[in-house]
């Protein structure tokens, strides 16, 4: 009885089984399966304020494993051993994962076949293994069993006295033979019990004992590692964070740059794209990725970007046509330079965009603008001679001065000395204490005139609030302030000023002087003012353009350089033509088809003419939607750049129908006026007294003997057509006309043949708004047939 009560106490599995071991993912580091076993296990020491044997086998088998788990899933194990074994071999533990190191097959055991602790034990020898997972009959984790459990679990007092208890039971009286072999038995089990727990204990307190100096010192090199590790992280992040920093400027500087810029792979597809290489394309940036850029610019400038591109190995840079999309073409300065990875194969290239159009017509007038300048600057150097001379001698006098100054200063005078900025210090009441030599050129004051002077003095009235504010500031901080442009008085009159000053503190870093280094600005503010003007100038006369061209009734076209495709048709087209714009732009061929058949030669001939760099003009007849013809006169150029590349076509076309129909109508008039005048023997005659010619119709020759449609004579020629005894009266009566301002005269004309014909001149003289006389105007008719009668009857 005494025998059963003790076996009874015997452990089972059950209470041997961890149930809550550690456990880590396969993608986790090393470092950081060692830090969980180092918290394990701290954990264990803070829960007890001793150590005794037990319960430092029970802390090893808690913190000597972790267990690899996925999904609920055993993958491996990593032990104590594993990590004596990867610090011995110097691995980086911050950088190795779990899956690269954990043991693996596992050896498992399944729950339900556990019902033996010795079984456990034997698994133990025969696989050379220290701990031993658990398993249920799904596959899921339930513990893991470990070698320092399972000697807790024989705890050896219970053990000696499961012995004793053999002894006692088997020492009662039986029968002596039974009690001989029995007595055997128990002796031997006793001693092969005794003999393998020995043996069992001592070999696990040397293993333990081992395994716990390698662990302290693999723990040691661990916290150092990990020291190291902390710092080269704190390192890495501050590193980090500066190059996030500098990765967000230069991403708002791509971003935010005046120029466009792009980045495409080799093949030329967009993959990046700033805002400002947006607006030139007029799409959206989102919209442009993965776009070739092929597709923006002119077709007529395809095939050489894309045989460009192929060529191109360093650095280029051209100027070509991007054509927006429904946006007008412009002219652009393209830069671009390829992209290299770390093996120095091309991965890409980059893009720099700029519209030069409103550049290239503002060099033109800055030219002009030079040009009239240059002008200037030679009538005003022969007054400058003069003054250059005596301001020469000053500057030599003034030189030998500074020279000497130079020699008794210190090295850092003799760089201030060096500038050619000027650098002036003030005291805190705003007394000037020192100015370099360009200072003084600069305000026209030698060096000792010019300490003690106020600084106010020779500052513009609207610019001192600004400055006191800014001293002000600079006595109260110790940053550098750049106070950007300021007006001084110099001696060359108003001068603009850039300043950087900056607070000069004595020994107690108190702030006792200012120091202002001061850069002249003035030529560069004068060329951006002029700049803006020209701009301004432009964009007046574009706006001029614009409402001349939408509002004259001629149309005003303007073709691009190569195919005369249509960039621009004012409004005049619609009511001309009778067709909207929107079809000339679709379909540029369109415009010969409304050309009267019996004229498109002549409208062919007109384009072969422009092509050819020629001016051309051409008259044709067009058809409207209704079937009316309309006569066009059409005038075009070419508009050239200053390199004679003609950049594209321009000219107006007029409807003179109205003209066309009143010269048809002249025409006729004229006709029914010269049978008129044939038939009565009449003729005109104009002449103008100021220019001193005379025009006659073209009968008036057939009444002086002349061929008909013979020019006017000159004022001889005309006297030798008169009779002899006739040419003086003619001559006092056209005096007489001028007096009194109309008059008749008869008299007498010798034809080539000989014959003698009388003509009734009647003329009209014509005055100014100042009473000259401008203009005569007569008719003269052939009165010989009555004279003849007349002379019959007398």
């Amino acid at each position: 009885m005494q025998f059963n009560e003790r076996l009874i106490d015997l452990p089972t599995l059950y209470h041997v089984i961890n149930r809550t071991p550690i456990t880590i993912n396969p993608d986790n580091y090393v470092v950081e399966a060692i830090v969980l076993m180092n918290q394990e296990r701290c954990h264990k020491y803070a829960q007890s304020s001793y150590i005794s044997w037990d319960f430092r086998l029970q802390e090893r088998s808690l913190t000597d494993c972790v267990l690899v788990m996925e999904a609920g899933k055993l993958l491996g194990i990593f032990t104590q051993q594993d990590v004596v074994r990867l610090i011995a071999s110097a691995i980086d533990l911050s950088r190795t994962t779990m899956a690269e190191v954990m043991r693996q097959p596992v050896v498992t055991l399944r729950e339900s076949d556990a019902q033996d602790i010795f079984m456990v034990l034997s698994l133990f020898r025969h696989r050379q293994i220290h701990h031993l997972p658990v398993l249920d009959d799904d596959g899921q984790l339930v513990g893991i069993i470990g070698e320092a459990d399972l000697l807790q679990a024989f705890d050896l007092v219970k053990m000696a006295g499961v012995v004793e208890g053999l002894q006692q039971c088997f020492q009662k009286p039986t029968d002596e033979f039974t009690q001989a072999n029995e007595q055997v038995e128990i002796d031997q089990m006793r001693y092969q019990t005794q003999n393998y727990l020995k043996l069992w204990v001592e070999a696990q307190s040397r293993e333990i004992i081992q395994v716990n100096q390698q662990l302290q010192q693999a723990l040691e090199e661990f916290r150092t590692t990990q020291e190291e590790l902390r710092q080269q992280n704190e390192e890495l992040l501050t590193a980090r964070e500066i190059i996030e920093l500098e990765r967000r400027r230069y991403q708002d500087l791509f971003e935010f740059a005046p120029d466009g810029y792009l980045v495409t792979n080799t093949a030329g597809v967009i993959q990046e794209v700033n805002h400002t290489a947006a607006t030139l394309l007029a799409m959206s940036q989102e919209y442009l990725l993965n776009k070739p850029l092929v597709l923006f610019v002119a077709q007529e400038d395809r095939q050489t970007f894309t045989t460009r591109l192929k060529n191109c190995q360093q650095v280029q840079e051209w100027e070509i046509n991007l054509k927006p999309q429904k946006k007008k073409p412009f002219l652009a300065r393209i830069k671009v330079t390829a992209i290299y990875d770390s093996q120095n194969q091309q991965i890409g290239w980059r893009w720099l965009l700029c519209n030069i159009t409103e550049r290239q017509q503002a060099k033109e007038a800055l030219r002009q603008a030079h040009n009239q300048l240059e002008r200037r600057v030679a009538e005003r150097t022969a007054e400058l001679v003069l003054s250059n001379a005596l301001l020469q001698k000053e500057i030599r006098q003034r030189q030998r001065m500074e020279e000497a100054l130079r020699q008794s200063e210190n090295l850092y005078r003799q760089l201030v000395e060096s500038q050619t900025d000027i650098i002036i210090r003030i005291d805190l009441q705003g007394r000037v204490t020192f100015a370099n030599a360009a200072a003084c050129q600069t305000f026209g004051w030698r060096a000792d005139e010019f300490r003690t002077q106020s600084i106010v003095d020779f500052l513009h009235p609207d610019d001192l609030p600004q400055a006191k504010e800014n001293i002000t500031s600079l006595i109260s901080s110790s940053c550098i302030l750049t106070t950007g442009e300021r007006r001084a008085f110099t001696v060359n009159g108003i001068r603009w000023f850039q300043w950087k000053s900056i607070g000069i503190r004595n020994e107690e870093g108190e702030i006792v002087e200012i120091q202002g280094v001061g850069r002249d600005i003035t030529e560069q503010q004068a060329a951006m003012r002029d700049r803006q003007i020209a701009e301004e100038a432009l964009r007046q006369s574009e706006e001029k353009f614009r409402y001349f061209a939408e509002n004259t009734e001629a149309v005003i076209w303007i073709a691009s350089a190569n195919s005369l495709k249509p960039l621009y048709i004012s409004p005049a087209y619609e009511k001309i033509w009778g067709r909207s714009c929107e079809i000339l732009f679709e379909q540029p061929e369109f415009w010969i088809d409304t050309v009267y058949p019996d004229d498109r030669q002549c409208a062919s001939q007109f384009i072969e003419q422009l092509l050819k760099n020629q001016s051309a003009s051409a008259e044709y007849r067009i058809f409207q939607l209704d079937g009316s013809l309309r006569w066009i006169w059409n005038r075009g150029f070419s508009v050239c750049d200053g390199e004679g590349k003609i950049n594209y076509y321009s000219g107006i076309a007029e409807d003179i129908t109205e003209r066309k129909l009143a010269e048809e109508s002249l025409r006729e008039s004229e006709a029914r006026l010269n049978l008129a005048l044939e038939t009565a023997h009449m003729g005109i005659w104009d002449r103008n007294l100021k220019a001193n010619t005379v025009i006659w119709s073209a009968n008036m020759g057939l009444l002086y003997g002349l061929p008909s449609g013979s020019p006017c004579p000159s004022f001889e020629e005309y006297l030798n057509l008169i009779h002899p005894e006739d040419r003086e009266s003619v001559i006092a009566s056209i005096t007489r006309v001028f007096e009194e301002g109309r008059g008749t005269i008869e008299y007498r004309v010798v034809w080539s043949d000989g014959s003698i014909h009388w003509l009734n001149s009647t003329s009209q003289v014509y005055h100014n708004e100042i009473g000259e006389p401008i203009r005569t105007i007569g008719t003269n008719r052939d009165i010989t047939e009555r004279k003849l009668n007349e002379q019959k009857i007398s």
